[in-house]
């Protein structure tokens, strides 16, 4: 999974990522306290996918992003900003 594109983002960021196989990537976001304000389950093919998300129903600020796929998780961090 690489950082998404643009970072800070202001309406819509991309997240470019490969998996070795088809199959179910769990999407979360949380907060800096922890906790979960989105959830998406993605569906990808096989090898290298992009994911835009929409982030303009959240508040501006950082949080976190993982993505869970065969029980490996990553996570990397996302700021929005309005200005």
């Amino acid at each position: 999974m690489n950082q998404n594109s643009p970072n800070p983002c202001a309406e819509f960021t991309d997240i470019h990522y490969v998996v070795p196989a088809r199959g179910e990537v769990d999407f979360r976001l949380f907060n800096l306290i922890g906790k979960e304000v989105y959830r998406s389950l993605l569906n990808p093919d096989q090898g290298e996918n992009d994911f835009r998300f929409d982030t303009r129903d959240l508040a501006p600020g950082v949080y976190m992003y993982s993505m869970t796929f065969n029980g490996e998780t990553l996570t990397k961090r996302l700021v929005i900003s309005r200005k």
